[in-house]
This record gives structure tokens, sequence and C-alpha cells, in this order.
């Protein structure tokens, strides 16, 4: 089982830094870099940003800057389903994807993408034009896009999200099901293309091939809220999960696992006195556990313990870590 684990930690007074108790457990423990971070590393928040994140992580990825709305141009380009996988490079925005993988001072540290497609922070462009497209141009568009970053990347990256947030929240006819909407649904059209029919499996799939060709290197992961806890419940998303992420491996997507937000609310984890929910525990490690024995890992990868409405003492936080 392979884990990542990205959080907000203060400095360890008098303790070894948090890596390297990952490091024996030979496990990666990490933590974004912002926008404003990456624009002036040496003297954000007072070079403090940049000091905890070598002191206390072995892993890190950009919250923004690589995701679409940052890559690709501001304006749709005129012949974009014309462009050469060359040409499509030529129009994304790298520079700041550069300044993150050349820093020296970050080298040391493994690098996560995020994320390859999301159907969010995209530009308006793509969510006006993507649904006017045929499926054969969504699949092309997202194999070029794909490609180009692969380019840009090299082999730098040490594992990408390659769909972020794939699945619906809510069922359908009692059942989970992708999620709609999106500016690439025009893949789910049942249309023919160069690459099979158009569907979100086989779209899905795709994604995953292509990203093997453009980061064979790379570990490739689905990743997603709301799906930790083990549901055998076939309207749920864990269920939805586990069934599709197993056919795509089971049908030959280089998939290698599965990237759990972990959104999590304190009062799920901890009671008012403080007593641990080991159930809740146990859910997530039994979801683990299927996935492990399916060939499949887990990355915790945008974790945080939220307390809502005051109904739990902030110290209890601790507590529910001590949990993970």
């Amino acid at each position: 089982m392979f884990l990542v684990c990205f959080c907000s930690v203060d400095t360890l007074n008098g303790q070894a830094g948090l890596h390297h108790l990952a490091d024996d457990k030979k496990v990666f423990i990490g933590n974004i870099i912002s926008n404003a971070h990456l624009d002036n590393p040496d003297n954000f928040r007072g070079g403090k940003a940049t000091e905890h994140l070598l002191e206390e992580y072995n892993l890190t990825v950009l919250e923004n800057y690589m995701k679409m709305s940052f890559v690709l141009p501001s304006a749709l380009p005129n012949n974009i389903h014309e462009l050469s996988v060359e040409e499509f490079k030529a129009i994304l925005t790298a520079d700041k994807i550069e300044e993150f993988l050349g820093n020296e001072k970050w080298q040391g540290l493994r690098k996560r993408g995020h994320a390859m497609i999301w159907y969010n922070q995209a530009p308006e462009w793509l969510n006006l034009a993507g649904p006017t497209w045929t499926g054969q141009q969504v699949f092309d568009f997202s194999r070029k896009y794909i490609l180009a970053l692969g380019q840009i990347c090299g082999d730098r990256v040490e594992e990408w999200d390659v769909i972020n947030e794939s699945i619906a929240d809510s069922p359908s006819n009692g059942k989970g099901q992708w999620r709609k909407g999106t500016w690439y649904r025009r893949a789910n059209d049942g249309s023919m293309t160069e690459w099979g029919e158009a569907t979100y499996e086989n779209y899905i799939k795709m994604l995953f091939s292509w990203a093997r060709e453009a980061q064979p290197n790379a570990r490739l992961h689905l990743n997603d809220y709301g799906i930790e806890l083990f549901n055998s419940n076939p309207s749920s998303k864990n269920f939805f999960m586990r069934e599709k992420v197993k056919a795509l491996k089971d049908c030959g997507a280089p998939i290698d696992g599965v990237g759990f937000q972990s959104h999590f609310v304190l009062s799920a984890m901890v009671d008012a006195s403080g007593e641990l929910n080991q159930g809740f525990i146990d859910a997530v490690a039994a979801t683990m556990q299927d996935l492990a024995e399916a060939d499949l890992e887990v990355a915790v990868t945008e974790l945080d313990i939220r307390i809502c409405n005051e109904d739990r003492e902030e110290a209890l936080q601790e507590v529910a870590f001590s949990l993970l």
C-alpha cells in the first residue's frame, strides 16, 4: 500500500521533522506550494514557508499552477483541433511548472502533479467549447494536452492525479455515476472515435493510457472526495469508485491507485468527550484493504479535519490526527 499525506503542521519544536518519521516508515508526507509561495519562494512568509517545507516534508505539489486554468491559453485557439502535440505544447504556459520543477532547493522533494484532467478550474472557453465538440475531438484534445504536459515535465514528476473529481455526488436510479455537466461530457456521447466508443469508461481508460505514455515512470491516480469510507451500497460513491477502478485496471488501464482527498469532519472521528470513533478509521482501512487486494495503492492527498459549527474542541483535532 502506498501512502501520501498532505497536511499542514507547525514545526515540531526540538524534534526531528515529520519527514524523518515518514522516511523511517517508507511513506511520503507532503504539503502544497501556494501561488504566492511559488511566486516568491525565498520571501513568502519571511522565508519560513520554504524552511518549514524542507524541515517537515518529503513531498510537495502545486496548489493551483498545474491546473488547466493556468496552463491553457486564455482564449480558444482557432485551430486547436489541427495542432500537433508539439504545436499544442507551444501554446501552453509552462513557466510556473518550470519554476516548481526547476527550483534547486526543492530537488530532494518528491513531486506530485495536480491535475491533468479536471472539470473545474478550466478556462471559460473550454467550458463553453468542450460541449460543442465531437467525442473524437474531446478524446484528441485530452490526448494532446496530456502528452504536451509530459514533454514539459519530463521525468521530474513522480506521481499524477490523472483525473480529478470525476464521480458524481448523487446516484442515479440507485447507482453511483460519473459526474455530468463537465466540459468533457461529449466523451460519453456514444459516438465512435479513433480509440473506440465514446463512453466515460473508455475515455478514462485512455486518459491513463496517454498519461502512461507521457509519464512512463510516474504513479498514476484517480483522485476524488467522499470515497474513503467502505460502503457496500451500490448508490454510494465508495462502491462506485471501487467497482470502476477495478474494472479499469482489469480492462488494461495503467491505473496505479486512488487519491483520497480525505476532507474529514472532526465530529465523525471523535465524540465530544474525546472518545475515538474506531469505526470511522476501520471503514477507511477496509477501503484501502479492498483496493490493495486488487493491486491498487492509496494516496491520502488533501487531508484536513474540520471543526464545524464549533461542535468539537480544537484540541480534539490532535486526537483525530493520531488515528491516522
